[in-house]
């Protein structure tokens, strides 16, 4: 009875190991090439003219994922770029508000709320418009990316508009 447990427990190992999708794509194999967004970023000027850098290195991490992924199709391959790239514009949307902060702290306590409240209205209307994307595109190809492709978006026209509220003060 004690040889039928190893070969039980081998069975129980191997059981989960043998049902995991052949090439599946951990989400943090997804990765975009922050160094050529800052490029971007300043080779516009920056401004709202940076709005033509989102989105430029997405392709590239679409098929680099498609290269070690045989099996990844243009959605599934799309969105960890998607989420990687929103990473990105919501770090330095993080920095921005940050150092913003900051500058409204150092003037006056109600500059700083007026600031803390802009920016809880901004994430509602980013969350709200970018839900009504997803149902408005969610029939089609666009479906399934219209509310992630919102988010990216949205987030990088925030940060680069408190770019320019950083640019004022200074």
């Amino acid at each position: 009875m004690t040889s039928a447990r190893p070969k039980l427990l081998a069975i129980c190992l191997a059981v989960p190991l043998a049902a995991a999708p052949v090439g599946a794509m951990p989400a943090d194999q997804a990765d975009i090439d922050a160094p050529a967004l800052d490029a971007c970023i300043a080779q516009t000027g920056g401004g709202q003219s940076a709005m033509s850098c989102v989105g430029t290195t997405r392709d590239a991490c679409v098929a680099k994922l498609k290269a070690t992924y045989k099996d990844v199709g243009e959605v599934h391959g799309e969105m960890p770029c998607l989420g990687a790239e929103r990473d990105y514009w919501e770090g330095r949307l993080t920095d921005r508000y940050d150092r913003l902060m900051a500058i409204e702290q150092g003037r006056a306590a109600e500059r700083a709320e007026a600031l803390r409240q802009a920016e809880r209205a901004w994430i509602a209307f980013r969350d709200a418009l970018c839900s009504y994307d997803r149902i408005t595109n969610g029939h089609g190809t666009g479906g399934e990316t219209a509310e992630p492709i919102c988010l990216v978006r949205e987030t990088a026209r925030q940060s680069l508009i408190l770019d320019g509220y950083i640019a004022d003060r200074n």
